[in-house]
């Protein structure tokens, strides 16, 4: 079996050129498709939910044809791939690469080489070198690869389409697994919590009580001067400043963007322990999180401390679960936003206490379980991802004999 050393630009039939800019975009789906690098979901996936389109005339500069492939060349998602397959009309940005094959090359064979560690290697070296995270159409016209022939470059195509869609979906159904026991986390809270018997009972407003009788002061965040990191601070004086972004998955708080520093005595919103944090304004309106430590925030955060009534965990899982609900409460405006009084006015259901720790408790075991089983299935499909990293790499570089392997004993 013969196969050879080339550079990539020598095994495409027309240059390797960079897109359209994002001038003239619109939202017209009979016009032609303009994929950016955000419509990318993987090598063989569009994302459907931010479709943009550019106009004929214009799109016709830079028309894909199936069988082209797609390269990110800036940002932090460089070499990041698809593979073109859909007959429809369709265009690129520009700061994606098109490389579209010759007669004697398979553009699913360099589909997959575009998966493999080697091209991982040359495009993360490349954009090392940069000053800037940007990986140009000339250096991926440079990359090297081994080909071998055209038929040899199908039966490995072949093999490949068979064996990774069969691990793409072992890493769909632990990804489903995944959501279907979150969902089961969000119904079991908006159960407990009361959510549902306010929803079903009538109107919020007649049912609920205002959230300002669990609660006994709000406080908004704000950007003080002189942030830092935390390393430019010792560990006793560093007060953790939280943005929305901080705030993650079933009431979970990530790590700060900055610190300030206790020493200097900057007057600053203090959010104590047992806060819930609620972001107020903007796109990520009605995430929610609880705070078990001591800390503060940007302006976009409202922080609630609760009163001798409430469990600040019982108030977190019943906000949480009522995330739709505050989006829908909120202003309609240029900018979505939800000032403290009206986040105050917002119904809760609020039992005696006793039953609130009782219903928190209930659901904190079962986020933990939620989360071990979780752990488990990212830990299943990073192993799936790296088993299916090392079969593609061992097919496009020729360790392997696909004609005889069943890509079942691959290790990385």
């Amino acid at each position: 079996m013969t196969w050879r050393m080339s550079k990539l630009k020598y095994l495409a039939s027309e240059p390797i050129t960079n897109g359209l800019g994002e001038a003239g975009v619109y939202d017209l789906p009979e016009w032609p498709r303009y994929i950016r690098t955000t419509d990318i979901e993987n090598s063989r996936t569009l994302r459907d939910d931010v479709f943009k389109s550019l106009p004929p005339e214009v799109a016709r500069q830079a028309l894909l044809k199936p069988g082209d492939l797609l390269m990110t060349a800036v940002g932090a998602t460089i070499g990041k791939s698809y593979l073109h397959r859909d007959p429809n009309p369709a265009c690129y940005a520009g700061y994606l690469v098109r490389f579209r094959p010759a007669n004697d090359i398979d553009a699913r064979f360099i589909a997959y080489w575009a998966e493999s560690k080697p091209y991982w290697d040359q495009v993360s070296a490349g954009a090392a070198r940069s000053t800037i995270d940007n990986f140009s159409a000339g250096k991926y016209r440079n990359l090297v690869l081994s080909v071998p022939e055209l038929e040899e470059q199908r039966r490995i195509a072949d093999f490949l389409d068979a064996e990774t869609v069969r691990i793409d979906r072992l890493i769909h159904l632990r990804t489903q697994q995944t959501s279907l026991h979150a969902q089961a986390l969000m119904a079991r809270a908006t159960q407990l919590t009361g959510r549902l018997a306010l929803r079903t009972g009538g109107t919020s407003r007649q049912f609920g009580v205002p959230l300002r009788r669990a609660i006994r002061q709000t406080q908004t965040g704000t950007t003080p001067d002189g942030l830092k990191e935390p390393a430019a601070i010792s560990p006793e004086d560093r007060i953790p400043w939280y943005t929305p972004a901080a705030l993650g998955k079933v009431l979970s708080i990530g790590d700060a963007d900055k610190y300030v520093d206790r020493s200097e005595g900057k007057i600053i919103p203090r959010f104590p322990a047992g806060s819930i944090l609620v972001t107020g304004i903007g796109e990520s309106l009605g995430k929610v999180g609880f705070l078990d430590h001591d800390a503060t925030g940007n302006q976009q955060l409202t922080a609630l401390e609760p009163n001798e009534k409430s469990d600040g965990r019982f108030l977190a899982w019943q906000l949480w679960a009522s995330q739709e609900e505050i989006r829908n409460w909120a202003q309609f405006s240029r900018v979505r936003i939800i000032n403290n009084d009206a986040l105050k006015s917002f119904p809760i259901h609020l039992p005696p206490k006793d039953v609130q720790v009782s219903v928190s408790n209930d659901l904190s075991s079962q986020l933990d379980d939620a989360n071990r089983i979780r752990h488990q299935m990212e830990r299943v499909s990073f192993l799936l991802s790296e088993r299916r990293q090392a079969l593609i790499t061992a097919a496009v570089t020729g360790q392997i004999d696909v004609s005889t392997a069943s890509g079942r004993g691959i290790e990385d």
